[in-house]
């Protein structure tokens, strides 16, 4: 398996294969048809996306090919709305440089942020993320990361490596 239960790490009940798991699998298939079915005030931002050094407002962002969080930090700027929705959509790759960060302003909240990858999430060492990532194929975080928010790797696996993810309640 995966991970191996009882070593040091899991804080909770894994669950695999099981009626929980099965669920959770089926909820997560429905909401990424959900996210990746939206057109609406789509924002198309062309080809490999940087990110960072960004605010953004609330919308669904596209990418033709990735998106990352290279050159600076992002901010997402709810503008004092409280059910602000982000939605960022790319075919392929999520990534990071170390040290980068997803910020929350304007009363953003993690529960309403979207990334949706056609391939992997990768996510170098002591970086920030926020919202829920559905990743086609795998998500990897590197040392010292942490994520408020879920994380879906629809195909593989989710990696962790010294890695805190906080689930905010909804």
């Amino acid at each position: 398996p995966p991970y191996s239960p009882g070593t040091p790490g899991l804080d909770g009940t894994l669950h695999s294969n099981d009626a929980d798991a099965i669920d959770a699998r089926a909820a997560a298939i429905a909401a990424l048809k959900d996210i990746n079915g939206r057109l609406e005030d789509e924002i198309s931002l062309g080809g490999v996306v940087e990110l960072g050094g960004q605010t953004l407002l609330p919308g669904l962002y596209t990418a033709t090919t990735a998106m990352q969080l290279i050159a600076g930090d992002l901010t997402l700027d709810a503008g004092s709305k409280t059910n602000a929705v982000f939605i960022f959509r790319m075919p392929t790759t999520l990534s990071t440089s170390a040290d980068r960060k997803v910020i929350l302003a304007g009363g953003a909240n993690p529960n309403n942020i979207y990334w949706s990858t056609g391939t992997a999430a990768t996510f170098a060492a002591r970086c920030t993320m926020q919202g829920n990532i559905f990743a086609g194929t795998a998500i990897t975080y590197a040392a010292g990361c942490t994520h408020h928010g879920r994380a879906f790797a629809m195909g593989t696996a989710c990696t962790l490596s010294s890695t805190d993810i906080g689930i905010t309640a909804i």
